[in-house]
């Protein structure tokens, strides 16, 4: 679980699919714990607020190295938050 919990919510997909089709009521409980404090760490994290303010300077900025590069952020792990920030950033400069 300690492994798992590393990765926060880089594998939540996996343990979101875990938790439907497993039928042991210790995985699910397990896999559900590992989400809760995968969110409880990233609400928190310092890494995490570095990547949202950095995604907000690019946003800010707009120039087309900035965009550039949110576009590059746009693409990594689906699950990752930087890249979240990133896609919501773009969504707001479409407008």
């Amino acid at each position: 679980m300690a492994k798992l919990m590393a990765y926060g919510n880089i594998v939540a997909n996996y343990l979101k699919e875990a938790i439907e089709k497993s039928e042991s009521a210790e995985v699910k409980m397990r896999c559900r714990e590992i989400l809760a404090q995968a969110a409880r760490t990233l609400e928190q994290s310092p890494a995490t607020l570095a990547q949202t303010r950095t995604v907000q300077l690019l946003e800010w900025s707009g120039t087309p190295q900035a965009i550039s590069l949110l576009k590059t952020l746009a693409e990594g792990a689906t699950e990752a938050h930087q890249t979240r920030e990133a896609k919501a950033a773009l969504a707001r400069l479409q407008k």
